[in-house]
């Protein structure tokens, strides 16, 4: 797939959006230019992984988070529980 500057200039912005790496964006343009679109498409599945990896370890810092404050917040007393025993 041949891309013009414009296009090619339009895939880079995206990439970069994506938190894609200078080298990968250059290795993925260079895929594009020389016609092998599936190893370009096999680079952008792999970071696509590794960011969803990624997103998955940063879920389980906030499960341990809401974990904690469930628990917190069970075992404080309630003001009216405060109140009655003053």
């Amino acid at each position: 797939m041949r891309l013009d500057v414009k296009q090619t200039a339009a895939v880079a912005d995206n990439l970069r959006a994506a938190d894609c790496q200078p080298e990968l964006i250059a290795a993925f343009i260079k895929c594009l230019a020389s016609g092998e679109e599936q190893k370009g498409l096999q680079l952008l599945q792999q970071h696509r992984a590794q960011l969803l990896a990624r997103i998955h370890n940063q879920q389980q810092y906030l499960d341990h988070l809401d974990h904690l404050l469930y628990q917190l917040k069970k075992c404080k007393p309630s003001k009216d529980e405060l109140n009655r025993n003053r």
